[in-house]
């Protein structure tokens, strides 16, 4: 069992065990989900969780025309909601203690979330006729980061999880054609969020080979790919690599992050 209340950020493709490890942590569960895939991996009970999609007028369907990061998209009707939606519900619930006494609270994914906010304040800025779209990266990532704060500041164990792709890294405007793996949300959140959690781990699956079975491992120390990976000094001294494969899931609090 842990022992306090831990921020886990689980970062790393489609597939790799992230929205699974929800089952290894301690109970009651609430979840709020923006990828659907979610579930058809977890075993969600009615009252464990809120949907958060895209209803129907939420999404622009209508191509985007600018040249050199303006936007000339005319900004319509109320805009895009799945944010504005997901904000009212969480301060709702948090006001009303609905996350006192959980054992864990689980956001999948932050990508998703964040794929949400940018489309929102692309609208605001297309709305203010704004110039340049780097602002909707910078604004959206600052309000990326309180909102992970909140849920990252909930009084119970915390998992977040968030998708990565491969980025050339630049000085500047250089590029030095070194590749690492990137967060895959606005702005100056890709920095800010890692420094939030207790664990920051990459997933990835991995063939074993005595068996052909697909194990489903994650990276707990940093390295030049993957820098912002960081485990929490009283989890002792673990393995490069940790199993977070459930071998039983009558009792899978016996395996992976649990």
């Amino acid at each position: 069992m842990m022992p306090t209340h831990y921020r886990i950020l689980l970062a790393g493709d489609t597939g790799t065990g992230k929205t699974m490890q929800l089952e290894t942590m301690p109970k009651p569960h609430y979840a709020h989900v923006f990828d659907p895939a979610a579930h058809s991996t977890l075993r969600l009970e009615p009252g464990e969780f809120t949907d958060f999609f895209p209803q129907l007028g939420d999404l622009d369907l209508m191509p985007r025309t600018g040249i050199k990061g303006t936007s000339s998209r005319v900004a319509a009707d109320k805009g895009p909601q799945v944010y504005l939606r997901w904000a009212e519900t969480f301060n709702r619930e948090l006001e009303a203690g609905r996350f006192n006494g959980l054992g864990t609270f689980m956001l999948d994914s932050a990508t998703m979330l964040g794929m949400h906010l940018m489309e929102r304040q692309r609208w605001l800025g297309d709305k203010a006729g704004r110039q340049d779209e780097r602002q909707d990266h910078k604004f959206a990532g600052e309000t990326m980061i309180n909102a992970l704060w909140a849920v990252f500041s909930l009084p119970c164990h915390v998992l977040v999880t968030m998708h990565t792709k491969y980025a050339e890294v630049r000085v500047g405007e250089t590029k030095t054609g070194e590749l690492r793996h990137k967060l895959t949300v606005p702005g100056s959140s890709q920095l800010v969020l890692p420094r939030y959690t207790s664990a920051c781990w990459y997933t990835q699956v991995v063939e074993d080979k005595k068996t052909n079975r697909a194990r489903y491992m994650a990276l707990t120390r940093p390295q030049q790919r993957w820098p912002h990976v960081r485990s929490p000094r009283g989890w002792g001294q673990l393995e490069l690599y940790h199993d977070l494969t459930i071998e039983d899931f009558d009792h899978p609090e016996k395996f992976g992050i649990g």
